[in-house]
């Protein structure tokens, strides 16, 4: 007895497409008809720290985006923490500085995005669009707490997406950092 297969030839529909594409694509679906209207700090803290209050790897850099959409306004709030060694042991073994900043955007055009765009486009463009703002405080930070400024590499595409928490299909993110940082 033989078995016959149904093949179905159908067309993928536009949100299936949609659901396809990059983080990256998705978030350039939106980013031509997004203004930024807004950035401020909701918080913002410096300390230093002895090793057993850290709670991450000293260097690195952890991110948080968390966003809102309603009509035409996006709202994306990256919350950014670093922790460094000290060059003043006696002062303390870290330094920890941490800052939420919240970006405001106006959407236009008739079609809102869907949801997958608008985290896309909030967790990337927030995080490159927050990045000076945060090494400004950083470098305010250090400077305030009587230590050397703490100078932070500039933003990429490639590091934006790996601090907004995804992975783009092709090379490192951090091949691109010629920075030294």
């Amino acid at each position: 007895m033989m078995a016959t297969r149904k093949q179905s030839s159908r067309t993928s529909t536009a949100s299936e497409q949609r659901a396809e594409r990059s983080p990256l694509a998705l978030a350039a679906s939106i980013a031509g008809r997004a203004t930024l209207l807004g950035v401020h700090f909701s918080r913002g803290m410096f300390e230093f720290i002895s090793p057993d209050e850290s709670g991450s790897v000293a260097g690195e850099i952890g991110t948080r985006v968390e966003h809102s959409l309603a009509d035409s306004a996006l709202r994306s709030t990256v919350n950014i923490v670093i922790e460094v060694p000290c060059p003043d042991p006696e002062r303390g073994q870290r330094i920890r500085i941490s800052a939420a900043i919240e970006l405001s955007y106006n959407l236009s055009g008739d079609a809102p995005p869907n949801a997958k765009e608008a985290e896309c486009f909030a967790k990337i463009n927030g995080v490159y669009n927050a990045w000076p703002y945060w090494r400004e405080f950083v470098q305010h930070c250090t400077t305030r707490m009587g230590l050397p400024p703490l100078t932070l590499p500039l933003m990429t595409a490639a590091r934006a997406l790996a601090h907004a928490g995804f992975r783009e299909s092709g090379p490192d993110p951090s091949a691109d950092d010629k920075s030294g940082g």
